[in-house]
């Protein structure tokens, strides 16, 4: 496999639907935040990212006041290291995850650093990872 399935940086607005993608080194999606005073985000439905050495999806923000915004529906992330990790260390990375499936990933979701949100709408299923969670996660209620 490749080392990104897709690897997102400076500021593009992207839509991922209906994908597949396997195998993949680093992460099946990257959404990078390594460049200063831009905001990334990406918006990711009916997606099944599996098989990955890494994590299903990383979104991360390294540098000053580079912002990530992440928002998934509907999706899968199986068999990888992480399902899904928020990381934030220089800007701000917010992820919200809603009516999607994490299993048998040695972690389900993973939040770190002090800008890093993950929001997880209480309709999901993260379930039969070696650690469902990890991190603050924040549960949101269904509207």
């Amino acid at each position: 496999g490749n080392e990104y399935g897709l690897y997102l940086e400076g500021a593009p607005v992207v839509v991922v639907s209906r994908a597949t993608i396997l195998d993949s080194g680093t992460a099946g999606i990257w959404v990078n935040g390594g460049t200063s005073n831009t905001t990334t985000t990406a918006a990711i439905s009916d997606t099944t990212i599996s098989r990955t050495v890494n994590a299903g999806l990383v979104a991360t923000s390294v540098s000053a006041n580079a912002n990530i915004r992440v928002s998934i529906i509907r999706s899968t992330f199986t068999n990888g290291a992480y399902g899904i990790i928020s990381d934030a260390g220089g800007g701000t990375s917010v992820l919200t995850i809603s009516e999607s499936m994490v299993t048998g990933n040695g972690f389900g979701l993973f939040q770190s650093g002090t800008g890093a949100t993950l929001e997880s709408v209480a309709n999901n299923t993260v379930r039969q990872n070696g650690f469902n969670t990890a991190g603050t996660i924040t549960t949101v209620p269904l509207l």
